[in-house]
């Protein structure tokens, strides 16, 4: 399991990609509870990452996990996002894009 809090933007970037292929594949998105779709998502993450996901200012439990269309600011990703960008200085995140530009 890869630590995404500690990860560089392009990981998880690539993380939340392969995620949402996973649960819309697996039919995760049809379940009726949001109990279980919120377990599933929670299984793929570090129980660090859950706890300070579960404690954010903006949980419910009902929130989607995966962002409706058009984005919103109603899911479980979104949350993610704003954790990863409140822990992730703006040098580090224009440092590993800058990388990534190189040839």
């Amino acid at each position: 399991m890869m630590d995404l809090l500690y990860s560089t933007p392009y990981d998880l970037k690539q993380w939340k990609r392969k995620f949402g292929t996973y649960f819309r594949r697996s039919g995760c998105d049809l379940w009726n509870k949001h109990e279980d779709k919120h377990n599933s998502f929670f299984g793929c993450i570090e129980s660090s990452l859950e706890t300070r996901i579960l404690r954010h200012k903006s949980y419910n439990a009902v929130r989607s996990i995966l962002p409706s269309n058009p984005p919103t600011n109603d899911s479980l990703i979104k949350i993610l996002d704003a954790i990863f960008l409140a822990n992730t200085p703006l040098f580090t995140r224009r440092l590993d894009f800058t990388r990534r530009l190189e040839f």
